[in-house]
């Protein structure tokens, strides 16, 4: 059992310990005993699926949203009536905005449709705004939403920056979770029986309670911890 004990070992540290993808494959492949160019293959697969997973839905509303004002922004510029530019700007985004595209197309009230569709696009809240005043006073539309897709954009780049630099201190908490996991592991390979030891004797569930909740409230503050920075974004 030694051998697998100190595989585990080696895994673990070189797991939580901080560095590029090849620095952690020259280091994991005399452990593992593989090649380094299956090895990279394999460790870049598991990334790259974990990142696609990791992609969420609002992600791509917001990247659509401001494809949507840009191309709206366009069209608006090229001298289409409000309306026709709505329409032929959210062909290739229907989904973001249904009520809205339909309202445009068979005249509708554009505002009341956006405003229903900003649970989805929160900044449809802001079009609306601007589109309402664009309506009322005949002009300044096209600067209104230029100036609104150019925040758009900063807030996003802000949204994306901030999600990087928050991205290894959130894998560090995950790794940090994990860790009791690993030791238990270890405890195995290594031929003990912690299991039944946590399991069995008093000093041992104590130990398992005590060990769950600090856990779990580590978890639980650390997602707290993050969910405060991007609320600034």
């Amino acid at each position: 059992m030694e051998p697998y004990a100190a595989l585990a070992l080696a895994l673990a540290v070189l797991l939580v310990i901080p560095m590029p993808l090849g620095q952690r494959i020259d280091r994991m492949r005399p452990t593992l005993g593989v090649s380094a160019p299956r090895l990279r293959e394999v460790l870049t697969s598991l990334t790259q699926r974990f990142r696609a997973r990791g992609l969420r839905s609002a992600d791509a509303r917001r990247a659509g949203m401001l494809d949507l004002l840009s191309a709206l922004v366009a069209e608006l510029q090229a001298g289409l009536p409000p309306r026709t530019a709505l329409t032929r700007a959210a062909e290739d985004h229907p989904q973001l905005c249904p009520r809205t595209l339909a309202a445009a197309r068979f005249g509708g009230d554009v505002v009341e449709a956006m405003r229903a569709d900003s649970h989805t696009a929160p900044v449809l809240q802001n079009v609306a705004a601007a589109w309402q005043v664009g309506e009322s006073a005949g002009a300044g539309l096209v600067t209104a939403l230029g100036t609104l897709l150019a925040s758009a954009r900063a807030s996003e780049d802000v949204r994306r920056q901030l999600a990087a630099q928050l991205a290894a201190p959130k894998a560090t908490a995950r790794m940090l979770t994990a860790l009791p996991l690993i030791g238990l592991l270890m405890g195995l390979l290594l031929g003990g029986d912690p299991l039944s030891w946590l399991l069995s004797t008093a000093p041992g569930l104590v130990c398992l309670f005590g060990g769950v909740v600090l856990t779990s409230l580590g978890a639980w503050w650390t997602h707290r911890i993050a969910l405060g920075v991007q609320a600034y974004a």
